[in-house]
């Protein structure tokens, strides 16, 4: 039986085309989609597999990106093809190919039988990797729930090396996956105290979400859970401003605690003497007006 064709060409014939610099990915992704590319393409999965593997000098992500978009099209019957996907998680330099490739492990499914597979590299060194391990997670939805607890040690992590595009991605997942989860309140409080504002949007935004008692309370105290030396930026100010829009009778309180006046963060009292962040002590310095 003869290959199908999409606006004249083969999957082959697209690929091939691609790869000899004739046709832009975006240009036979286009026609393979306006096509109709889907099970019908099943006999150019080996073919496929090959191609995923690509990497002709001069174009590094185009023939690979092209053969995951017409997987993810075939769907199902491309079965074979879920280990070099998986490889081209791993291994791709380019974010691009790593994002069409989980969209076709997603489609191929069943999806749950993936969860495995996602939790096992929230963690990845690679940014594009461990983000696109948390967005599949959120996909699935609560059928990852045994990701829960490997979620929780990505926000975690991401919440201490700083990566602020990582934890936005596991704590979407969390929402989606397990949004009653009683941690979850407290890592997002933690998001607030990061003078970084992709964190703290993330953590105000999923707060208004779960929407329960203790994490509108969280929001009430907002000021005294951010870094006292995080700034009222214009976006910040535009977000709590959308935040109260969004939930009437929500009134935050002003600051009750206060700054390091050296590191600046939050003291245990207004009273303390002494940092548990930096370290530093100033009893001496202080102890005569406080006898005064």
């Amino acid at each position: 039986m003869a290959e199908p064709r999409y606006k004249g060409r083969t999957v082959r014939g697209w690929i091939d085309a691609v790869r000899a610099g004739k046709v832009s990915s975006p240009e036979a992704i286009g026609a393979l989609r306006d096509g109709r590319v889907g099970p019908k393409a099943k006999s150019a999965v080996p073919f496929l597999i090959q191609a995923l593997d690509d990497h002709t000098e001069g174009i590094p992500f185009n023939v690979r990106y092209v053969a995951a978009f017409v997987l993810e099209r075939i769907g199902a019957s491309a079965a074979e093809a879920v280990p070099a996907l998986k490889k081209r998680v791993l291994e791709d330099a380019d974010s691009i190919c790593i994002i069409s490739a989980a969209e076709a492990l997603l489609r191929i499914g069943p999806k749950k039988s993936g969860v495995t597979f996602w939790k096992g590299i929230l963690t990845h060194e690679d940014m594009s990797v461990a983000r696109t391990a948390a967005d599949a997670l959120r996909r699935i939805g609560p059928a990852a729930e045994d990701a829960v607890d490997a979620l929780f040690g990505a926000l975690s992590s991401h919440v201490i090396h700083g990566l602020p595009q990582v934890y936005t991605f596991a704590a979407a997942a969390l929402l989606k996956v397990a949004p009653s989860d009683p941690r979850l309140v407290g890592e997002l409080k933690r998001g607030i105290g990061i003078s970084n504002y992709g964190f703290q949007k993330t953590a105000i935004e999923g707060l208004v979400e779960i929407g329960s008692d203790e994490a509108y309370d969280v929001l009430r105290h907002l000021f005294d859970h951010m870094h006292a030396a995080s700034p009222l930026t214009p976006p910040l100010e535009r977000l709590i401003t959308k935040v109260l829009s969004r939930v009437p009778g929500l009134k935050i309180q002003p600051r009750t605690t206060a700054p390091c006046p050296h590191c600046g963060a939050v003291l245990r009292s207004p009273r303390a003497k002494q940092c548990f962040e930096c370290g530093a002590d100033w009893h001496a310095s202080s102890g005569a007006s406080d006898r005064s």
